[in-house]
């Protein structure tokens, strides 16, 4: 094989990656779709031996059939001519024996934790569906940026569909064997004896065992390693009890499921990161008022931190020329109608053109592109729209033309217009025809902001933010910021909204969501046993001293109850394209059932696809603020119609609620920087 050659008519080879005992791993791209991928190739050499093209199927339909975002994924399998290939996907990293090597002494606590929840939930994946991966060491566990964990190579897995199986051929690496694996015996509880091997060797820099393979089948039948803590005081004894119990030599004295040890793995991180004292219950008297002593009171954000904006203008002298130049425009073309009423936004106005008997809608829709060229514009052509006539019965079309006197519109001056009062929870999403657009996050219940600029997209979750920031305290108020690919979150740090540090990267964005829905079934669990049905009816009962009342896990507020979780998840498609089934289930999870519960989910994503938008989330998130797309395709895929291809740059949107008639072509609000620095100035401060 060299490089340039093509596969199968479809994946160009294009840098050799490595070799193992099958054969060759190359860099490759996809001459379909446009990714880069990794290409498994057997070699000529093993092919003659006997049985190894039937393993080499297995392992690609193996890797197909075991979907989780801790497994490799296979895409395909193929041959050239007689040569068979796996393709995968491409896993640009490092494996974990080389970052163990880079680390004297082992691995921070932090990252042994982190990343032995990660294998321990990709090898209960492969246990849940009957297959056991027989090598797991660290060079097959890949880490990624973010510290994304990823086993590979399932190229000697087996599938055991009626319990263990034995006289298998004693294939794998003997540093981390199950003693039975020595005599030819095999199940789920051989992986979790070798993922005892890797966290002990993540712990200390070195493995628990080391010789030949006649000393290590010795050593792993009858020695015990030494101690983690003799070596390593700083290690959690219940983590050293965890690696104990692994590494038993009996199969019946170690764990039995792979979900169990991520379980008590993540319940030690939680606890070094602080979570036990915060889910301490504080006993509450019934009957007393329950003031909490010594509460900290906040500072409200000043509305003068916010600039007004251009006032709402319903008609400006440029509206007058337009509707002129089109009165002339008819008339030069003959065409028997007339230029009614318009209607101003800040960066549209929509213009009604009434229809005489003789014009034609489709003689009006002719002229849009001369109408474009005389007015040095963008026109969108309405071939049909309400008439403000006074007589019945007159059709009338429209003309959507830009205004070349844009308004600016603000996040203050979208609050200080709204003609209801404004609550804690109001968000400044932009201004349209008939006057601002302020939402309700108690009401919204979630949000999806999507568009194919990212800037633009950016812009409207500040907004959403800074509203918030505006008006809501932490005490009512609990901001869950995630990040996944480092688009500028980061700056809202320390304000005291925040439940922790903004999630950054994939990795810690799955995390937070996972959290994020403990805390979820946490709260229906406590309002159940209260008899409330919403998160405002269980606050009000605890403030009136009817029911014990828990300590807040999320925010740093002080008043009793729980705050309201506003979840922001920057960009979805990150976390969607490595982790679709379990990050994807959290999110549909939360969407369907977390207004009840006070958790509220604000969606932004620039890759607007059935990936990463799948039938199962859209239809959970009932409003949506969609700027241009690329396509209509795409603009069908989000709204149910095309439209949003047309819009313009710079926070240009369409505007939708379930159940709205009709869609509201909106102008965005945006807060310029200083505003943003003010208000998180602010805050700050009060940290």
């Amino acid at each position: 094989m060299v490089e340039g050659m093509v596969l199968g008519g479809r994946y160009r080879l294009e840098g050799l990656l490595g070799k193992g005992a099958m054969g060759q791993v190359w860099r490759a791209s996809d001459l379909v779709l446009p990714r880069q991928v990794a290409i498994k190739l057997m070699s000529a050499f093993r092919e003659l031996e006997e049985g190894v093209k039937e393993r080499f199927v297995v392992e690609a339909q193996v890797g197909a059939a075991v979907r989780h975002p801790n497994l490799t994924v296979v895409h395909d399998l193929g041959d050239h001519g007689e040569q068979q290939f796996i393709v995968m996907e491409l896993l640009d990293g490092r494996d974990l024996g080389e970052v163990i090597a880079g680390e004297r002494g082992g691995l921070p606590l932090d990252d042994v934790l982190e990343l032995g929840i990660q294998v321990a939930n990709g090898l209960a994946a492969a246990h849940r569906r009957g297959v056991v991966h027989r090598d797991v060491k660290p060079s097959n566990i890949m880490i990624l940026e973010g510290g994304w964990a990823k086993i590979c190579d399932f190229g000697i897995a087996r599938v055991l569909e009626d319990g263990p199986v034995e006289g298998t051929h004693q294939i794998g690496s003997p540093p981390y064997l199950a003693p039975e694996q020595f005599e030819g015996k095999v199940d789920a509880r051989a992986d979790l004896y070798s993922l005892g091997c890797v966290v002990y060797e993540m712990c200390l820099g070195e493995r628990p065992f080391i010789g030949n393979r006649i000393q290590l089948a010795f050593q792993h039948r009858n020695k015990e390693p030494s101690r983690l803590r003799e070596r390593r005081p700083e290690i959690p004894e219940a983590l050293e009890e965890i690696v104990i119990r692994l590494m038993a030599k009996d199969p019946e004295l170690r764990p039995q499921k792979a979900e169990g040890i991520a379980a008590e793995l993540r319940r030690i991180r939680d606890e070094r990161k602080g979570l036990r004292q915060r889910l301490e219950v504080r006993p509450v008297r019934r009957g007393v008022d329950p003031v909490v002593e010594n509460r900290r009171t906040y500072e409200p954000a000043s509305k003068g931190l916010l600039r007004a904006g251009t006032p709402f203008r319903a008609r400006t002298a440029e509206n007058d020329r337009v509707a002129q130049r089109l009165r002339e425009i008819l008339v030069s073309f003959g065409i028997d109608a007339t230029v009614g009423m318009f209607a101003r936004g800040p960066a549209v106005t929509r213009y009604e053109v009434r229809l005489g008997p003789t014009a034609t809608v489709e003689r009006l829709g002719e002229l849009t592109s001369h109408i474009e060229r005389s007015l040095g514009t963008a026109v969108t052509f309405l071939p049909k729209v309400p008439s403000t006539a006074s007589l019945p019965d007159i059709a009338a079309v429209g003309y959507e033309i830009v205004n070349s006197d844009r308004d600016f519109v603000s996040v203050g001056g979208v609050l200080w217009d709204a003609t209801q009062d404004i609550s804690s929870f109001a968000i400044a999403l932009g201004r349209d025809r008939s006057g601002s657009t302020v939402a309700d996050l108690r009401t919204l219940p979630h949000l999806l902001i999507a568009g194919r600029n990212k800037k633009d997209v950016g812009s409207v979750v500040d907004a959403v933010l800074v509203s918030l920031l505006t008006n809501a305290a932490p005490d009512d108020l609990c901001l869950v910021l995630t990040d996944p690919v480092y688009s500028g979150l980061a700056r809202y740090e320390g304000v005291p909204h925040l439940h922790q540090s903004v999630a950054l990267g994939t990795a810690d964005t799955i995390d937070v969501l996972r959290e994020v829905e403990r805390e979820m079934e946490l709260r229906y669990d406590e309002m159940a046993a209260a008899g409330c049905r919403t998160l405002d009816a269980y606050n009000a009962a605890v403030r009136r001293g009817e029911i014990l009342a828990s300590a807040s896990r999320f925010g740093r507020g002080n008043a009793p109850g729980h705050p309201r979780l506003a979840v922001v998840v920057a960009e979805l498609a990150a976390p969607m394209g490595v982790a679709v089934n379990e990050f994807g289930g959290s999110l549909t999870n939360l969407s369907r059932l977390g207004r009840a519960a006070g958790v509220h989910l604000i969606i932004a994503t620039t890759t607007i696809d059935e990936p990463t938008l799948p039938r199962s989330i859209r239809s959970q998130l009932p409003v949506r603020l969609v700027m241009a797309t690329g396509t209509a395709a795409e603009s069908e895929l989000l709204l149910g119609t095309a439209g949003a291809e047309k819009l313009l740059d710079r926070g240009d949107a369409l505007y939708r609620r379930r159940g709205d008639a009709e869609t509201a072509r909106v102008q965005c609000a945006v807060p310029a920087p200083e505003e943003l620095e003010a208000v998180l100035g602010h805050w700050r401060g009060q940290g």
